[in-house]
């Protein structure tokens, strides 16, 4: 951390006796502006292969943990290699040795306690870190099991462990890696030993070659292959031994043994059953569970005839429920020991709402972080009249838990606006309001209702309830600006505001709509208001009011009027400066004949360029209390600052995800929030803090002040102390 000195302004010190009071030397304070913590991922960022319990002390104090393995960079609050831990007693995720380097595939947990991870490598944890004891080429492991007498077995898809040939199956005696039986022509997704020691596995192997007759099962006696009857038709993804010593088959299949059986199958030693009339869809993991039960998890919606969404448990005689399923496609389940089950997935962005990890409680299935982080793009903030921030965007979920596409942070902790809206929120924007709290706050986007109530596309939250404001808008909303005044302007894909005629752009006085003369020729994506009152437009088009104004234009109350020539592309963002000149941002490289690379300064007359740009088209933009400006964009890690002089990229800027800036504030304090699509916030990666799609800057220890016993007022009022240098500037 390095060292910043806080060095403080004094104005109307005219009082000697005031001076003397309160001068002092620099005070010097060990820390910098950074990024505070992030409020967590709701999930993590792929696949979920591999569920699994492990007590990390044994007999010790801590009890059983979750460990979740796959093919992910980031999980839950920490950023994590493919492997992450469930501290169930503290509801708490944590690495171990920050990962492994390859995807996983299987997780072991010993009769010794000892937890083994695999994928492209087979690796133990020591306590203190992994130890690598295979490497897997070819191809990488899918299932571990560890046989009665100690030695593991990894099976998958590989041809060679440790340079040695090994068709997809190999054993580990604890100092070398030996081939079973030749291997298997096929990947191998399950294994499984039976109480007379041999060792049945199953995937997808080639039952109609001359060489192979066995299908997708078969059993090794220590000497020979053989089938298990006339073994099933289709792929198995699933094995377990029942304590009767029967084994259960799950996977694909229709048929086991020549007569129908859906997915799952019984094999007693001698011939296969039927399971209950089996589920429709494909079984990918078996979990016995604490009372005796199986619970099995895949792709199917009924089991047992009964609708069972991708969850369903066996009792030994009839299937039923586990709530209402997941919309995941689970392929791992695990039980702990207080009765929550735990299901992984393979990635869906759409249908994986709880991005891979889902938890049943007995009673309701949630997303597995214990209501951490947002689940979606941050596209729009606002700073309220308190200093907090109002988050907008793609989201149901927030560090609070629930909150339907709208969250304010009050400095402290984050709420909802009662039950949102049901559609995206594209712009937030605060108004004073006599008796309100913080300010009025109207919400903007594709919504069509807020608070049950219809709204279309723009509603305001007085802090106790939803309103719309009027009719609404005929289409999307993209930008809101707030007047002097109070009025609203929104701009966006509409044609009608209130039931008018208002082309792309309109204005909301408390009341009712208006247009702005005759709006603009295509879309509006940004708004300006300037200290004047006039109101600057960005956006997609090439007129305004009917006169040419490539896009970027200006409203002063009665006529529009062009900004010099224009700009060469799409403007998406604007900044109204204190001093009456305008930044704007986009994909744009030109201003007429003057190169502006995605962000240019309009000073009433002429635009010019600000250095060489920010090194990325531009969506969002800021201005810090010194007057340095932030821009926030599509890449160059989503956020620079430019000085006056040069641009730089702000703390490491933002990554994971897409590594998208959408949004950006600053509040009187001077803590920037940023929002958009991205994981990281600083340093990316093993080790690093996650800010899911929202991340603050600030310091990290706020300056203080020791107070005046008595009142110190000079000619010109009350003495302010006001820091002039980061990271408190301005406050």
């Amino acid at each position: 951390m390095t060292t910043s000195v806080l060095r403080v302004s004094f104005r109307s010190l005219i009082a000697s006796g005031c001076i003397a009071a309160t001068a002092m030397p620099d005070a010097v304070a060990q820390c910098a502006p950074d990024w505070l913590p992030g409020g967590g991922f709701p999930g993590v960022d792929g696949d979920v292969r591999a569920l699994v319990r492990w007590d990390p002390d044994g007999p010790g104090p801590l009890g059983e943990h979750l460990v979740l393995g796959g093919n992910f960079d980031i999980a839950f609050t920490v950023s994590a290699g493919n492997l992450v831990v469930l501290d169930p007693a503290t509801a708490t995720w944590s690495t171990l040795g920050g990962g492994t380097q390859f995807g996983l595939g299987a997780l072991l947990v010993t009769t010794g306690g000892e937890l083994i991870a695999a994928g492209g490598q087979a690796q133990r944890w020591d306590g203190i870190a992994w130890q690598t004891f295979g490497t897997f080429t070819s191809g990488s492991v899918r299932a571990l099991l560890e046989l009665s007498n100690g030695d593991i077995v990894a099976a998958g898809d590989f041809d060679y462990v440790n340079g040695m040939v090994a068709s997809n199956l190999a054993r580990w005696d604890g100092a070398t890696w030996s081939e079973i039986g030749g291997g298997v022509p096929g990947w191998i997704d399950s294994i499984a030993e039976l109480p007379n020691g041999n060792l049945v596995v199953g995937g997808f192997f080639d039952r109609w070659a001359s060489t192979d007759p066995m299908g997708h099962l078969r059993q090794w006696d220590g000497a020979t292959w053989s089938p298990l009857g006339a073994g099933v038709d289709r792929e198995v993804f699933a094995l377990h031994v029942l304590s009767s010593g029967d084994l259960l088959a799950a996977g694909e299949f229709l048929n086991a043994g020549g007569a129908a059986a859906s997915r799952i199958a019984r094999w007693d030693g001698a011939a296969w059953h039927d399971v209950g009339g089996g589920v429709d869809g494909r079984i990918r993991a078996i979990a016995p569970l604490a009372n005796g039960d199986l619970a099995v998890v895949g792709y199917f919606a009924n089991a047992g005839g009964l609708p069972a969404r991708r969850v369903a448990r066996w009792n030994g005689n009839s299937w039923s429920a586990v709530g209402a399923g997941v919309e995941m496609y689970p392929v791992a389940m695990a039980e702990l020991p207080g009765g929550d089950l735990f299901v992984g997935s393979e990635w869906d962005g759409v249908l994986g709402s709880w991005y891979s990890v889902g938890r049943w409680d007995g009673s309701a299935w949630s997303p597995a972080g214990y209501g951490l982080g947002f689940n979606g793009d941050v596209d729009a903030i606002a700073v309220d009249l308190d200093g907090g921030f109002v988050v907008g965007g793609t989201f149901d979920q927030a560090p609070a838990g629930a909150a339907s596409r709208l969250a304010r942070f009050d400095g402290v902790s984050w709420s909802e606006f009662g039950s949102g809206v049901d559609g995206y929120v594209r712009a937030v924007a605060v108004r004073p309001v006599a008796g309100v709290a913080g300010g009025e706050v109207i919400a903007a986007g594709s919504f069509t209702h807020a608070g049950g109530l219809a709204a279309n596309r723009v509603a305001r939250f007085d802090g106790a309830a939803w309103t719309p404001l009027g009719q609404g808008t005929s289409g999307w909303v993209h930008a809101l600006a707030v007047a002097p005044n109070g009025d609203v302007i929104a701009g966006g894909e509409f044609l009608y505001a209130g039931g008018q005629w208002s082309p792309f752009v309109a204005r909301w006085n408390g009341a009712s709509w208006s247009p702005l003369g005759t709006g603009t020729s295509w879309h509006v994506f940004a708004v300006a208001v300037l200290p004047d009152g006039d109101v600057v437009v960005g956006g997609n088009f090439a007129r305004a009011g009917g006169i040419d104004c490539e896009n970027i234009a200006c409203w002063d109350g009665v006529s529009w009027s062009p900004l010099g020539p224009g700009l060469n592309a799409p403007v998406h963002a604007l900044l109204a400066l204190p001093n009456g000149e305008l930044v704007a941002g986009g994909d744009f490289s030109y201003a007429g004949t003057t190169h502006c690379p995605a962000v240019a300064r309009w000073n009433g007359s002429i635009w010019s360029p600000l250095g060489g740009g920010a090194g990325m088209a531009v969506r969002a933009l800021a201005r810090l209390p010194n007057g340095d400006v932030l821009a926030g964009g599509d890449s160059g890690r989503g956020l620079s600052r430019w000085d006056g002089a040069t641009w730089s990229v702000v703390r490491d800027g933002v990554s994971g995800g897409y590594g998208r800036v959408h949004a950006l504030a600053v509040s009187p304090r001077g803590e920037i929030a940023v929002g958009g699509g991205f994981h990281f916030a600083g340093a990316s990666w093993l080790g690093a803090d996650v800010s899911a799609y929202f991340a603050r800057l600030g310091s990290t220890c706020p300056a203080a002040a020791d107070p005046i016993a008595t009142a110190c007022v000079g000619p010109a009022g009350p003495i302010e102390l006001a820091a002039e240098n980061w990271p408190w500037t301005g406050s």
